[in-house]
């Protein structure tokens, strides 16, 4: 996301779409795909996100996860997916072409834009085709923009402390290219959308909303080199020496890349986005309020504990997905969040990862977290959204930082042979003595008979 742009990218606006063919006799080499995503996010981006194709697998994958819900039934439907797909990928063209609508479009105000000129345009529940085309990429940005915030806050930071190389601070420079090419390999998943996009709404959005210049060749050029890079990726992904490199360069994310036990691998981002698609269709429908649900989302998993407790370990660091943005990340430190452990405050730092208009909250402790079943991260009332929309009570996040002990395993058998039986056991017992009882008086009656 955000950083200082810089000269190297300016040679992008040098290769036009139709010229990229001559490139394929190299298509599988590590040199050029390294090369070609180097400029194309050289210099644009504060830290590294997901790539193309990791993006595009999240929103299917988030897709598969919704509920049988009016918004699953629309998503579903063939005539939206390329919008679903292309709005997955569309932020990042920006980039491409360095130029900060790729920026502007990773975040909050022109989600929300967006979403209000849905409303504007059309009428609710919005399955009309056209509306219909319309909800699939804003889902599709949504999905873009959370994916690479929780994925920079947690699986990324991981990789910055698993995957380090102390003698070079830009190691990292690359992550989203090869752990793209990883996740393509380990996912079999290599899509090569379309560059088309709904581009009525886009430029009046920039224009008369952001009041931010940019023309529709731009975006589209942009679009374009997106669907290049994809390509670019889904070729390599099948090439072993490309992944071979990646695996070497980034090991740690190599092997948890499709880890659903981490926090910020892809597949959990794509339970992330689910939720967060539920949150923003009632917004969308007019059915609910901030305050009806705050949180969309949070890590661990309600109850599943933390994988490790000290201070210092990225396993350690609790995450929180607000369902709306922020507006001024500085909130949280000016009312302060609070761990409870019973009736102990916890030591801890925590923060929205990224700024201002942002979804993720971390919150990681100052020396470990106490073992315990039940600790209550709490978000303070009083913080206020980009909508406008104020928190009026505390939120409490359960976590656990012990993991639940099974039930030992129910003994099946006679029930008379073990402990103390129920009513209708000693009522069994009854008849069974009244029965001998019976017997034994009917045997000496016979024989005395």
């Amino acid at each position: 996301m955000a950083g200082a742009h810089d000269e190297r990218s300016l040679s992008l606006r040098d290769l036009q779409p139709s010229t990229l063919d001559v490139y394929k006799p190299v298509r599988n080499s590590v040199f050029f795909l390294s090369l070609f995503y180097c400029l194309l996010y050289a210099g644009t981006k504060e830290a590294e996100a997901c790539g193309q194709q990791t993006h595009t697998w999240i929103s299917l994958k988030a897709l598969e996860l919704l509920p049988e819900s009016p918004l699953r039934r629309l998503l579903s439907d063939p005539a939206q997916h390329e919008m679903l797909v292309n709005g997955s990928m569309f932020p990042d063209g920006g980039y491409a072409i360095d130029h900060p609508y790729g920026e502007a479009a990773h975040w909050a105000p022109f989600h929300r834009a967006y979403l209000r000129w849905i409303q504007e345009q059309f009428d609710a529940p919005y399955d009309d085709p056209v509306a219909a085309t319309h909800v699939a990429f804003l889902m599709g940005l949504t999905s873009h923009g959370l994916a690479d915030e929780y994925y920079d806050a947690t699986f990324f930071a991981a990789s910055r402390v698993h995957d380090a190389r102390s003698d070079d601070l830009d190691h990292h420079d690359n992550f989203d290219t090869q752990t793209d090419v990883l996740f393509a390999a380990a996912s079999g998943h290599r899509l090569e959308p379309s560059a088309t996009l709904p581009m009525e709404p886009i430029l009046y959005i920039f224009d008369h909303v952001l009041d931010l210049e940019v023309e529709a060749d731009q975006i589209q050029r942009g679009q374009e080199l997106l669907q290049t890079a994809a390509w670019l990726v889904a070729t390599g992904s099948q090439n072993p020496s490309e992944i071979a490199t990646a695996h070497i360069a980034y090991p740690w994310a190599g092997e948890h890349i499709d880890d659903e036990g981490v926090s910020g691998s892809p597949p959990v981002i794509a339970e992330a986005v689910a939720a967060q698609w539920q949150a923003l269709w009632a917004v969308l429908q007019g059915e609910q309020s901030f305050n009806d649900l705050p949180v969309s989302f949070s890590w661990p998993r309600e109850g599943e504990a933390l994988s490790h407790r000290q201070g210092g370990v990225p396993e350690s660091r609790v995450a929180v997905i607000l369902s709306a943005a922020i507006d001024r990340a500085a909130q949280l430190s000016e009312f302060g969040s609070v761990v409870r452990d019973g009736d102990a405050v916890v030591p801890h730092s925590s923060a929205f990862f990224y700024r201002d208009r942002s979804h993720v909250v971390v919150a990681d402790p100052e020396t470990e977290w106490p073992a315990a079943e039940r600790l209550q991260f709490v978000l303070p009332e009083g913080l206020e959204t980009y909508d406008g929309d104020v928190l009026d009570e505390p939120v409490s996040i359960p976590f656990r930082t012990v993991p639940v002990v099974p039930e030992p395993p129910v003994e099946h058998g006679c029930s008379c042979s073990h402990g103390k039986g129920g009513p209708w056991d000693a009522f069994a017992w009854m008849l069974l003595l009244l029965g001998i009882n019976l017997r034994s008086g009917n045997r000496h009656h016979g024989r005395s008979g």
